[in-house]
């Protein structure tokens, strides 16, 4: 730009905002103008401190039985990072404890959300079962062997960590959960059951 119109722009930039001055002092409605912002400016603060707070505190009176926007899009998006999905994924809950199982039931649209096949050929379902041995915690089964001697609690078996194992266990720990991994040999290949043992308590 040349010179002459670089300080042409400039001046008239300088001529508005001194108008823009005057007409500031002049006018007498800047009073509300400034008692609306005192208003407002405390309020837009106070909703900025308080909405955090809130969240956390909903958190703390209901545990994780609240699934916030933020943990859903987190969990579904570890999911989806998944390079193929399993056959079906099959989600479970305790015959007698309906607040597990409505628990349970909140995760089916994350799963679906991500391309993962719930419930089986049936379609999405959460089945009610019962265990040899309860638990109340939430648990990732896939099929792998089971020690030889169940009656020994501290002899395990050596069983290959798969990319769903991981992806799986990462999605809940995004929410807040450290599942447990178990083994059954009656489950086919490709086929993941998840057991939801209790709901979050209230706290």
């Amino acid at each position: 730009m040349p010179f002459a119109a670089t300080v042409g722009v400039v001046s008239w930039g300088i001529c508005l905002i001194v108008i823009g001055r005057i007409v500031w002092i002049i006018t007498p409605w800047r009073h509300w103008v400034r008692g609306l912002a005192s208003v407002l400016v405390p309020i837009l603060i106070g909703w900025a401190i308080w909405s955090p707070v809130q969240a956390r505190l909903t958190e703390i009176r209901y545990g994780l039985s609240v699934l916030y926007s933020l943990q859903k899009r987190e969990f579904t998006q570890v999911l989806k990072s998944a390079a193929a999905v399993p056959t079906y994924t099959k989600l479970a809950c305790p015959a007698a404890n309906e607040e597990a199982c409505a628990y349970a039931s909140t995760f089916i649209p994350l799963f679906q959300r991500a391309g993962w096949r719930i419930g089986g050929p049936e379609g999405p379902v959460v089945e009610r079962v019962v265990l040899a041995v309860p638990t109340s915690e939430i648990v990732i089964v896939r099929r792998g062997l089971v020690p030889r001697d169940r009656q020994n609690p501290d002899l395990g078996v050596y069983q290959e960590f798969t990319a769903w194992d991981q992806i799986m266990k990462t999605a809940f720990n995004m929410v807040g959960i450290n599942p447990l991994q178990w083994k059954d040999p009656n489950l086919p290949d490709g086929v993941y059951l998840i057991y939801f043992g209790s709901a979050p308590q209230k706290r």
